[in-house]
């Protein structure tokens, strides 16, 4: 938070809209672009005051290797939890919502996909909670990910 407490509850996965009624007609959203989340109306006030870290044991990615797209499953190559960087606010209702910001994929995944989840390595993880602008810090940081084709039921 940007309180400079550090907190792990996550409420529920919801998407994020604008409070604003300037956005009111405008669709839900899962991700955020690392490279213009800073300026879009839809992202900023987020961006100054809203900035957690999304946990997960790996994402999804549908890929089309020639027999049809099927569910692709990313995880960290050494086992750790993922972080994601995420953003988050709270509706007029009292619920929280939230994106994960993406950026162009590197590694492993440029195959899957051209963009991917901004993974934030522990190192950086205050900076991305608590620094004005923590984006340069996180340019061209990259986790080895591990990826295997898994069952479309289970994706």
């Amino acid at each position: 938070t940007r309180t400079g407490r550090t907190t792990s509850t996550i409420e529920r996965r919801v998407l994020i809209r604008s409070g604003d009624t300037a956005h009111s007609k405008t669709r839900n959203h899962i991700n955020a672009r690392v490279e213009t989340l800073h300026a879009r109306p839809l992202f900023r006030r987020a961006f100054q005051r809203g900035r957690c870290l999304v946990p997960a044991t790996g994402y999804y990615e549908w890929f089309d290797a020639g027999e049809g797209k099927k569910p692709y499953y990313a995880v960290d190559a050494s086992g750790q939890l993922l972080l994601m960087a995420g953003l988050y606010e709270r509706s007029a209702a009292g619920v929280f919502g939230f994106v994960v910001v993406t950026q162009p994929s590197s590694g492993t995944a440029t195959q899957y996909h051209e963009r991917m989840p901004l993974l934030v390595p522990e190192e950086l993880r205050e900076n991305w909670l608590h620094d004005p602008d923590p984006r340069p810090q996180l340019q061209g940081v990259s986790t080895v990910l591990r990826w295997s084709q898994t069952d479309p039921k289970t994706a």
